[in-house]
């Protein structure tokens, strides 16, 4: 939601897969929060490639370290104007917006001991499904980035993989990826209440949820809604994550291109 009165300037990476542009499932996590709570900002649009620069430029915190010493900067960043602060990683905005905030939806029960008990989650989806969306939606994603961004993008994760975008995809990658996305999402799912809740938390939306959400929309973004990539994801534990993407299509926007019942 966008207005003359925007509290957040959101900072996110330039896609061209959609007309508004966003892709990064990291962004997206943050994405959701805003939407869900409602609070007014803008997007401040950059390339990959210039994000190291723009957060040096606007003061905000690095968000790693790598052995060398040289510090790591990644989107997505926010300025809140409530508090007069930058603050980067997605996790550490999400509990910031809670903070802030107090009077809209919460991501996180009150209280420290939740916010590490999502720390601890948060570390459980990335070891166990993240890579997997990589490996099977990496090719996707570098060939809808900018020029410049999908040298970045190219550079760094060769660098990282000590291997090429197309070893790193392979068709034989791939495969395993699908059988290991689909294990380890099965695995995740038990941090669901039973029954036919979507949502990890049991009736409303939690950060770990628009985490999941994030990585979910990034598929369907790449693939298509039709696509049988995607349609093989909504197929996944009877239906569970097909039903929570559709919770959260009512947040699945850009300020630019508001949905009309997030507008009500």
């Amino acid at each position: 939601m966008a207005n003359a009165m925007a509290q957040i300037v959101l900072y996110d990476t330039v896609g061209t897969k959609m007309p508004d542009k966003a892709w990064s499932p990291n962004v997206f996590k943050i994405r959701f929060a805003l939407n869900y709570k409602q609070l007014p900002y803008r997007t401040e649009w950059v390339e990959t490639v210039d994000v190291r620069a723009t957060a040096q430029r606007i003061g905000a915190p690095p968000t790693g370290k790598k052995r060398d010493g040289t510090l790591i900067y990644t989107v997505p960043i926010i300025f809140c104007t409530h508090c007069n602060q930058h603050v980067s990683n997605s996790l550490d905005i999400a509990i910031h917006l809670d903070r802030a905030f107090p009077e809209k939806p919460r991501l996180f029960a009150p209280g420290l001991a939740d916010e590490a008990l999502v720390r601890a989650w948060d570390d459980q989806w990335n070891q166990l499904v993240g890579p997997h969306f990589f490996t099977i939606g990496g090719a996707r994603t570098h060939a809808q980035l900018p020029p410049r961004a999908a040298a970045f993008f190219r550079k760094t994760r060769e660098g990282i993989f000590k291997m090429s975008l197309e070893e790193q995809t392979s068709p034989e990658r791939v495969q395993a990826s699908w059988a290991a996305l689909r294990k380890g999402l099965s695995r995740m799912a038990k941090y669901t209440p039973p029954g036919e809740t979507y949502f990890a938390g049991g009736d409303t939306p939690t950060y770990p949820d628009c985490v999941m959400a994030a990585y979910l929309v990034w598929m369907k973004r790449m693939f298509g809604r039709d696509s049988p990539e995607w349609r093989e994801i909504e197929s996944f534990d009877q239906g569970r994550w097909a039903r929570l993407m559709v919770a959260f299509e009512q947040w699945e926007y850009t300020e630019d291109n508001t949905p009309a019942k997030a507008r009500l």
